[in-house]
């Protein structure tokens, strides 16, 4: 019985380590579905295989005296190694004290809700990596390990080939056609993590024995170079040319490496040729369909005014300029985006989204500046200094060498990647998994872990640990619910946003109470509902007071636990101030005012900041101020002529531009100045004459001026656009009532009755002309 449970206990390791990392890569929100579709399953999951792994550990040392002579060989090694134990207290100090100095302590604990990068998952790292050490305790676990990444990669790399044939079995906002994202969700992200296990299926080819292995692990190094290329990364390319090039300086400072055995059999030379002509033909055909779309990468590469470069340059930037503020222990984790954003110049709009907040600099190490200052820098370069001198030794001394040279080409070309963009949560996990490989190379074959435990634990010993562990089974047990409840949440927040758009009211209501129910920290749903309930009640209020009433109670809950000082505590108080004011609240307008002027203030160059104080004060009945903001939000706009805009940036400008005109339209004609109105909803309607809004706008416009021909023409024409549109047919037949033409009035009354038959209000109209 007792070799039976540690036989369990050892699967029950081998599984937990073996599944985070295989599943990790290859893992995402097909089921459940969630909102946040990447960063949060992968990271959900992590947590809970290790915890898996950390209790069955504590259990196999607990219950099995002996297996402590591992853990105190490991120990003791580890503690020779002064410089790695310093580097590891340093990387502690540095994130205690980042996060003690933190401008936001929630998120640098509990990170993002896109990012997933707090101090709470950097915990589950850290525990990770130690928990590798004491669990692959031999070269063929070791090697399994690296099996298991590789054959994970396959699968990831099997979804990227899918989606550059244009098979893609999801559909995603962005089309995946032109850059393949597989199981990452960014084209960036998937490059970085091929760079961090493609040198392993080239170490695995040159050291399988089995032809039939080797043939499989070239065809997925084959399928992932496909993938790097497809995902049109910069970064990627650029980092493949880093790790590249360590392998090359390899061979040629060690030309004993016997390369050319491996192709000494005609099969082997074969399968070169073969896979090489499929990946010069798959190359060939998808360049070839996407020949426009690498003309458009190249031209931003060598162009920095325009596309991606350029909006990295715009970062890097902002975040020398925060640097300098902060210099010694920087602000914090994951409050990049707080900091980089106050630096927003008009100039933005141009090569990224107008009004963009990036959380990261896209830079690893301006990230870390940010985060942690020059304390936290030198940390982690010490960190890498150490692993480094390891890898060296480890080659130099022979000790797994060709593994460590696959792992040093996997790190650079990582690294070097990371310099254009940011980590994440598979490139974490798989970086603690290859540190980890690299200090189990160096224990590799010394005696200090070895021996025998004569010794067990005395009968109290055997009580007090067996409690402590019927207590940790209860931890561990809790962790895992609340991470599942937090995967819960997340589809539920998913189904609130389907109702949204299925415009069933009350069952998202239903939905955020199950949300709050789960008792988790559910601050970021609160801010995203208040959001979606602020849009959704003028789209509802047709239906009854009774929606109006029931959202305000909603927001005014919400606006309660609001508390914080973050960019978006600020700017969900200043959304539900503005929706809740009125006669009957008229000083949540300065309340109001309060937030949108401290968001001004620490980020002025934003221009939807100053359009929602206007939305604001137009509300309030303050037109001139209105239209003095509406005016300041349309100079924070960059110029539609700028010859670096591409079309995608320049029509997000142009529906800003929109909504702007519509404002200021809506503002002047408040003033009875009928002229100015007129000249901004034309403009507006040269713009997007696709949009219902605006003959709306122009049909009120023209009637409150008394032009009734004029308001009925605009109706007409927005009748040719949506003619199915039932909508269209009866405003004009109120308009054409107004006017005395009842005849008309009833003829365009029926035909929206026509397009909706079960719409009471028409029926109530058609009956008034009947009376008549």
């Amino acid at each position: 019985m007792n070799f039976r449970f540690k036989k369990i206990l050892n699967l029950l390791i081998v599984f937990s380590y073996s599944s985070a990392i295989f599943l990790l890569p290859i893992f995402f929100a097909v089921f459940p579905r969630t909102n946040n579709v990447f960063e949060l399953n992968k990271i959900v999951l992590f947590k809970i295989l290790t915890l898996s792994l950390f209790l069955s550990s504590f259990l196999k040392i607990v219950f099995y005296p002996e297996e402590k002579v591992y853990f105190r060989g490991v120990t003791k090694h580890l503690r020779r190694k002064k410089s790695l134990f310093f580097a590891f207290l340093l990387a502690v100090l540095s994130l205690m004290l980042s996060t003690y100095f933190s401008i936001n302590h929630q998120n640098s604990i509990f990170g993002l809700y896109d990012r997933q990068a707090g101090l709470g998952s950097l915990f589950f790292y850290f525990i990770f990596f130690i928990l590798l050490l004491f669990n692959l305790r031999s070269k063929a676990q070791i090697k399994n390990a690296v099996r298991i990444v590789v054959f994970s990669s396959f699968f990831v790399a099997a979804y990227g080939l899918a989606q550059a044939t244009g098979h893609d079995p999801y559909h995603w906002i962005e089309s995946t056609k032109s850059r393949i994202t597989s199981t990452f969700g960014q084209p960036n992200t998937l490059s970085a993590y091929i760079l961090l296990v493609y040198p392993f299926s080239i170490y695995l080819f040159f050291s399988a024995k089995n032809y039939f292995a080797k043939i499989t692990y070239l065809a997925v190094f084959v399928l992932l170079m496909l993938n790097l290329f497809f995902t049109y990364s910069i970064s990627g390319w650029i980092g493949f040319g880093v790790s590249l090039a360590v392998f090359v300086f390899l061979y040629l400072k060690n030309k004993t490496i016997p390369f050319k055995r491996f192709f000494e059999k005609d099969m082997i030379k074969k399968s070169l040729i073969f896979f090489s002509a499929v990946f010069i033909l798959f190359f060939a055909i998808i360049n070839i369909y996407n020949a426009n779309y690498l003309k458009s990468k190249i031209g931003y590469l060598v162009n920095p005014q325009g596309g991606s470069t350029a909006a990295r340059i715009d970062f890097w930037q902002a975040s020398l300029k925060a640097i300098k503020e902060r210099p010694i222990f920087g602000y914090g984790l994951e409050n990049q985006g707080e900091i980089i954003s106050r630096y927003y110049a008009k100039d933005w709009g141009v090569p990224s989204d107008i009004n963009v907040i990036p959380n990261r600099a896209h830079n690893l190490f301006l990230d870390i500046l940010l985060t942690g200052g020059f304390f936290g820098l030198v940390a982690y370069l010490f960190l890498l200094y150490v692993f480094l001198k390891i890898i060296l030794r480890n080659i130099k001394e022979n000790k797994s060498r060709y593994l460590n040279y696959a792992i040093l080409a996997s790190l650079a070309g990582y690294l070097a990647s990371l310099q254009f963009n940011f980590s994440f949560v598979v490139g974490q996990a798989y970086f603690c998994l290859i540190l980890a490989i690299v200090l189990l190379s160096d224990i590799g074959g010394e005696e200090s872990v070895l021996g025998e435990n004569k010794n067990g634990f005395p009968l109290i010993g055997k009580i007090i640990f067996s409690v402590l562990s019927l207590a940790l089974a209860g931890i561990v047990a809790y962790s895992v619910n609340f991470q599942l409840k937090t995967l819960i949440a997340d589809h539920y927040f998913l189904e609130i946003r389907q109702a949204e758009l299925d415009n069933y009211f009350f069952k998202s209501l239903t939905l955020f109470d199950y949300i709050k129910e789960l008792k988790i920290r559910d601050l970021e749903y609160k801010r995203k509902y208040s959001k979606i309930i602020i849009d959704w009640i003028p789209r509802i209020d047709q239906y009854g007071l009774v929606f109006r009433m029931t959202g305000e109670k909603v927001v005014k809950e919400i606006l309660g636990e609001i508390d914080g000082n973050s960019r978006d505590d600020y700017l969900t108080r200043a959304y539900i101030y503005t929706f809740l004011a009125g006669e009957e609240n008229k000083n949540y307008y300065d309340s109001a005012e309060e937030n949108f002027n401290y968001l001004i203030k620490n980020y002025p160059e934003m221009p939807i900041y100053y359009y929602n104080l206007a939305n604001m004060l137009q509300k309030k009945g303050d037109y001139d101020r209105a239209i003095e903001n509406f005016s300041i939000s349309l100079d924070k706009l960059p110029s539609l002529n700028d010859p670096n805009l591409n079309p995608e940036h320049k029509k997000e400008i142009e529906s800003m531009m929109f909504y702007v005109f519509l404002g200021l339209g809506d503002a002047y004609l408040s003033k009875n100045d009928f002229e100015q109105s007129g000249t901004y909803f034309l403009k507006a309607l040269d713009l997007n004459p696709k949009i219902p809004l605006i003959y709306e706008k122009l049909s009120s416009y023209s009637k409150i001026k008394g032009d009734m021909e004029e308001a009925i023409n605009y109706n007409l024409k927005a009748r040719k656009i949506w003619e199915y549109d039932y909508a269209w047919p009866f405003a004009i037949a109120k308009l054409y009532k107004e006017t005395g033409d009842y005849k008309k009035a009833k003829e365009y009354g029926e035909i929206a009755s026509g397009l909706n038959s079960e719409d009471v209000l028409i029926k109530d109209f058609l009956n008034s002309l009947d009376v008549r």
